[in-house]
């Protein structure tokens, strides 16, 4: 076991009793009314030619949700994955490029092609310490490589806890990145790493802050918020929704938006 799992395993053992601390809170902040709650409207229908996404992380539950909003939207969708039997029934629909996206050859490949990418890249417990700071090494690769595609879109789903300033954190805010920092530390530290990057490059990058992740289909407009996030959870299908709408609109570039759904 390294230092750095050591470490966090005793991060953990000790916050246990801060985390029941802040789990009982939250049946107060659930029910409490978030400030300056913002409905987003979502633009389907933008018509006309489509461009090609280039998705990372189309396997997992995020992933899998913003390939089919993609698709249900008209878009062509290139994905890079491992293991291309996990796309299930949408492999006849995606142009997939086999391959691990810390390999830049891998990740040329993808943007052959492509005019914007989404990301929803994420550590892997079975992938061991190839899984540290993949998101942040990810990313560093992408915004050397994207430039020689003339690719500068790139979305990136990330976690709640990340700090931008000018955050105005609520309580139900407070006690979301509490949880993140004290449940996931080295997540937090790898994707706080990538947001600091991101917002030293060039690309015309958005980065989306959520908070727990349900596999549920979208049921109306999610709160968006770039002082605070409003609520413990967000829909895969809302956040599918907010994400690929972001691929042709300059709204929230360089910027950090949290998206949360509404009870």
């Amino acid at each position: 076991m390294t230092v750095e799992h050591q470490g966090d395993l005793a991060v953990r053992h000790c916050a246990r009793p801060v985390i029941l601390i802040l789990a009982l809170s939250v049946l107060v902040a659930c029910s409490a009314v978030d400030t300056q709650p913002k409905p987003y409207r979502s633009h389907h229908g933008a018509g006309g030619n489509q461009p090609t996404v280039a998705i990372l992380g189309a396997t997992g539950l995020t992933g899998g949700y913003l390939v089919r909003e993609a698709l249900e939207r008209g878009y062509k969708v290139r994905a890079l994955v491992r293991n291309p039997d996990r796309l299930g029934w949408q492999t006849n629909d995606v142009s997939i490029i086999v391959g691990d996206a810390l390999d830049p050859a891998a990740l040329r490949k993808l943007l052959e092609g492509s005019d914007v990418v989404a990301s929803a890249i994420g550590p892997v417990r079975s992938d061991g310490d190839a899984a540290k700071m993949i998101s942040t090494n990810v990313s560093r690769l992408l915004i050397d490589i994207m430039p020689e595609y003339a690719v500068s879109r790139y979305i990136v789903v990330s976690g709640a806890g990340v700090e931008v300033s000018g955050d105005e954190l609520s309580v139900t805010g407070w006690m979301v990145r509490t949880l993140a920092a004290l449940r996931f530390p080295s997540t937090l530290r790898d994707k706080q790493a990538e947001y600091e990057m991101l917002a030293r490059s060039n690309v015309h990058w958005t980065l989306v802050r959520c908070p727990l992740i349900q596999d549920e289909k979208y049921q109306r407009p999610p709160n968006v918020s770039l002082t605070t996030v409003s609520s413990f959870h967000v829909r895969a299908g809302e956040l599918a929704s907010f994400v690929i709408d972001q691929l042709q609109s300059t709204e929230f570039i360089g910027q950090s938006p949290f998206i949360a759904s509404f009870h």
